[in-house]
């Protein structure tokens, strides 16, 4: 007996083509991408929505069209940067006609409109609407419904006379350096 011949392989199928944003033109930026063309009589699949077809040639003598574009926000004006108003190295006494609990305040800052501080026992955040700094480091917040703030950079003696006696486990501290340095690397839990 002779040795059996393997069966034939079964025929392969082409490939499909698959159609792809052709890439933008350099020289013309008013012309939009468009698909390549298939190579195949097999259904075009669905075109992202993205890609647009390209516009049809104009007639001879008329004049070019006008490309279309597609609506773009405007330029957003550079943002000038603001000057920080906090040092962010700076732990602040803080004080409100409106709010007495606020006393310490460290982490403060302005940021897209909002001031924020933490006043070691909860981070605290309000709408910012006016700022102003003022001299000796001192800064002035108005915030939503009218309520002002005034941040002073702490010394000893502020601390002294206002804020230990109504602080827990408020220590006592030798320099406002000292103090500085507790207030601004302390876990509060």
């Amino acid at each position: 007996m002779s040795d059996p011949k393997p069966p034939p392989k079964p025929p392969v199928a082409p490939a499909r083509p698959v159609a792809r944003p052709a890439a933008p033109s350099a020289v013309r930026p008013a012309v939009r991408a468009s698909p390549a063309p298939l190579r195949s009589a097999a259904a075009a699949p669905s075109r992202p929505s993205s890609v647009q077809p390209a516009r049809p040639p104009a007639r001879p003598g008329a004049p070019p069209p006008t490309a279309a574009r597609p609506s773009q926000p405007a330029a957003a004006k550079p943002q000038e940067k603001q000057p920080r108003l906090f040092d962010p190295k700076q732990v602040y006494y803080v004080t409100s006609p409106i709010d007495p609990t606020a006393l310490v305040a460290r982490r403060v800052g302005i940021d897209e409109g909002w001031l924020h501080w933490d006043d070691t026992n909860k981070d605290r955040q309000r709408r910012a609407e006016a700022s102003e700094a003022r001299p000796g480091g001192v800064v002035w917040v108005k915030t939503e419904k009218d309520v002002e703030y005034m941040f002073t950079p702490i010394t000893l003696q502020l601390y002294e006379e206002h804020v230990r006696t109504k602080v827990e486990l408020s220590p006592y501290f030798e320099t406002t350096e000292a103090l500085v340095e507790f207030y601004r690397t302390a876990s509060f839990g």
